[in-house]
C-alpha cells in the first residue's frame, strides 16, 4: 500500500474545498434548482464540473467519461507530476452505493487510459503519483451528522451517528442496514489505505426530505 503525500493531499483538499463552496453558491444564485421536487437530489455531473473547474484553474488537463476496459471513469486529470481519476457518487442510499463504489475502486486499480498515442510510457504511467479519488455528494435525510460519521476513524461512532441522524425517518431495520452499509464503505476505503475529507455544500434544507447537502470524498494512491 503506498504511503499518502502530504502535499497531494493538500492539492486535493484545496480542490474539493473550492468545488464545493462554488457548488453551493451556484446553487444560492440558481435558486436551487430542482428544490421544489420531491427526491431531487443532485445529479453527479455537477461535482464533476465544479472538481473539473477547480483542477484546470491549478493548471490541469481534463478529460470526463474516460474508456477503461470495463465502463468509464468519471474524470481523469494530469498535471503537476500528478495523475488523478475521479469517480463521483450520490447519495442516495448508501446501501445502493457500497458495490457500486467497490467497482469503482477495482477500476481505478488498473485504470490506464485507452489513448490514441503509441507513447510509451503514456501520460498515465509517466507520472510521479496516480491517485484514484471517490467522491460522494450527499444530500439526504441524517446528513446533519455525516461530517463526522465519514470523519471519524470509530466504526462504532460512526454507526451511532448513522443510526441517530436516521432516527424515526425510517424502519428500524431499515436504519441499521443504511448504518451497516455506511460502516461497510468506511471499512473498504480504509482497507485500502484511503485518506477522507468532508465538506458543506450549502447551510440549509433546501429540498423536501432532506437536510442539507455534504461533498465527501476519500483519496488513496494508485
Amino acid at each position: 500500500m503506498a504511503e499518502p503525500n502530504n502535499n497531494a493531499i493538500s492539492l486535493l483538499s484545496e480542490v474539493f474545498e473550492e468545488s464545493s463552496e462554488r457548488l453551493g453558491k451556484a446553487l444560492v444564485e440558481l435558486d436551487y434548482p430542482n428544490g421544489a421536487k420531491r427526491n431531487s437530489i443532485l445529479h453527479e455531473n455537477n461535482l464533476i464540473i465544479h472538481f473539473a473547474h477547480a483542477l484546470m484553474k491549478r493548471g490541469f488537463e481534463c478529460y470526463a467519461e474516460a474508456a477503461v476496459e470495463r465502463g468509464k471513469v468519471d474524470l481523469i486529470a494530469g498535471g503537476r507530476k500528478l495523475a488523478i481519476a475521479i469517480e463521483a457518487k450520490m447519495f442516495g442510499d448508501p446501501r445502493h452505493r457500497v458495490p457500486e463504489i467497490e467497482g469503482d475502486l477495482n477500476r481505478m486499480q488498473h485504470f490506464s487510459p485507452a489513448c490514441r498515442s503509441s507513447k510509451s510510457p503514456d501520460w498515465w504511467s509517466a507520472s510521479q503519483e496516480r491517485w484514484g479519488v471517490i467522491v460522494v455528494g450527499h444530500q439526504r435525510a441524517g446528513s446533519n451528522v455525516i461530517e463526522r460519521a465519514w470523519m471519524t476513524p470509530d466504526d462504532a461512532e460512526a454507526a451511532r451517528l448513522i443510526e441517530q441522524g436516521n432516527a424515526g425517518r425510517h424502519w428500524k431495520s431499515t436504519v441499521k442496514e443504511i448504518t451497516a452499509s455506511f460502516v461497510n464503505l468506511k471499512q473498504l476505503l480504509r482497507a485500502r489505505g484511503a485518506q477522507f475529507g468532508a465538506k458543506k455544500i450549502c447551510d440549509d434544507a433546501q429540498w423536501k426530505d432532506c437536510d442539507g447537502a455534504w461533498l465527501l470524498w476519500a483519496a488513496l494512491r494508485l
